[in-house]
């Protein structure tokens, strides 16, 4: 899900912006990878159910990419 809104907002932002080539989806999973290691902290929360974090997992991206949608309509 990562790699896809990533795909799509660097699509809508950064290619018309900068004229740089659109990434794939592969790409923007490994970018997405890359700064997600780079930036995770090792706290472990005991709290969260499984099912919340994969919701969170899903949710959280695509709400990403919904106002991503909303701000390239301004451009």
């Amino acid at each position: 899900v990562n790699g896809f809104v990533l795909s799509k907002l660097w699509a809508w932002f950064i290619v018309n912006k900068f004229h740089l080539p659109e990434l794939d989806v592969v790409h923007a999973l490994g970018i997405s990878l890359i700064v997600g290691l780079l930036t995770s902290s090792n706290k472990k929360e005991n709290t969260k159910e499984f099912f919340e974090m994969v919701g969170a997992a899903i949710a959280g991206p695509f709400m990403v990419l919904f106002l991503g949608w909303i701000l390239s309509l301004f451009i």
